[in-house]
């Protein structure tokens, strides 16, 4: 529904937009509402919304125009290009604009320095993550750990500087031990003495039936990509290209409906966003036989393209015990040991 049928109560004159580019600026969205008078000129009267956890564009913004004339001009954008995006643009009120931007605007992107570690080794020590960023200046460090009390594979560092934190962001994909650890400017935290030192753990929705006896997979509630764990399993496993890159697990378990998997590994790049690739694994081959028919249908808006990552076990309508899952073992023809192929943005051991 377009947003002039939007009843609001208050005098405010503000459209939500949805869809941008997320290379945007202020100057492109005043362009596509020319002829509007925009409050404060572009320079005030257009509200960017981030994503709280990454501090990256979320494709929306508020625009406050001076008169109810100039916001119903602005209303006839609706689903009009710019670029080769069409935007959706609707009516919204001062509340809704002020409640969004405390949680999503310019302020989650003034962070302080402080990185974020994904892929530490589970007993990863403080020695060795000051070892990691040698030479530079570290005020307070966090390790997360699970209500077990074992590591979760995150950490965040705290530096003095801001200078350091940017050296500390060149160091990206170096080695703790034989692990590469990915390490992310961290946004919305201002303190780590204010953050939790343990992750809550809950599990997904089930993604297996409970009498094959897997244990469940956990998800953490700060809404960021997990560290990949997999419990030893029989592995039969698929990898998914062209997802959206707005796609969650849940919607990659409903793709596959009614077969169900029991793993699913989103893969990010080296700026941490999705690559629009996963990797599913199921408990059996027949699943997966299942699973692979799907190929090149629909999630959301684009089709997927499914392709076998489980040579070892063609063939076999078994499941294997034996065959135990080894994310250093899943590529067919693998060259010498101990050369390093990135993968978008993951380093796996071939």
């Amino acid at each position: 529904m377009n947003g002039d049928m939007v009843k609001i109560e208050d005098s405010s004159f503000i459209v939500k937009v949805r869809g941008l580019p997320y290379s945007a600026t202020s100057h492109d969205v005043a362009l596509f509402f020319s002829g509007c008078d925009i409050q404060g000129g572009k320079a005030e009267g257009v509200h960017f919304c981030f994503n709280p956890q990454s501090g990256k564009p979320t494709g929306e913004c508020f625009v406050e125009f001076i008169s109810a004339p100039d916001m119903r001009k602005a209303l006839l954008q609706h689903h009009r290009y710019l670029g080769r995006r069409y935007l959706e643009v609707e009516r919204c009120s001062l509340e809704v604009m002020e409640q969004t931007l405390k949680t999503h605007g310019e302020a989650v992107r003034n962070s302080f320095p402080i990185v974020r570690l994904r892929g530490l080794p589970f007993r990863t020590t403080d020695t060795e993550i000051e070892k990691l960023f040698n030479g530079l200046s570290i005020s307070k460090l966090v390790i997360v750990k699970d209500p077990r009390g074992q590591a979760a594979g995150d950490g965040y560092v705290q530096f003095d500087k801001e200078s350091d934190m940017k050296d500390a962001l060149n160091r990206h994909m170096e080695k703790i031990g034989h692990r590469y650890i990915e390490v992310f400017q961290a946004y919305n935290i201002t303190d780590l003495e204010d953050m939790p030192k343990s992750r809550p753990l809950k599990p997904l929705k089930s993604y297996y039936h409970q009498d094959q006896g897997y244990p469940p997979v956990y998800d953490n509630d700060w809404n960021a990509p997990p560290p990949h764990r997999m419990p030893p399993r029989p592995y039969h496993s698929l990898r998914m290209r062209g997802l959206p890159f707005e796609a969650t697990e849940q919607d990659i378990a409903d793709f596959f409906e009614p077969i169900m998997p029991v793993h699913i590994q989103i893969i990010f790049t080296r700026q941490g966003r999705p690559s629009g690739e996963a990797e599913v694994s199921f408990s059996n081959y027949n699943d997966l036989s299942n699973a692979l028919l799907k190929d090149k249908e629909y999630l959301g808006s684009r089709y997927v393209e499914l392709f076998n990552d489980s040579t070892a076990n063609q063939g076999n309508n078994n499941s294997n015990p034996g065959f135990m899952h080894n994310p250093y073992t899943r590529f067919q023809n693998a060259p010498n040991r101990g050369q390093r192929t990135p993968s978008r943005g993951r380093f796996y051991e071939r």
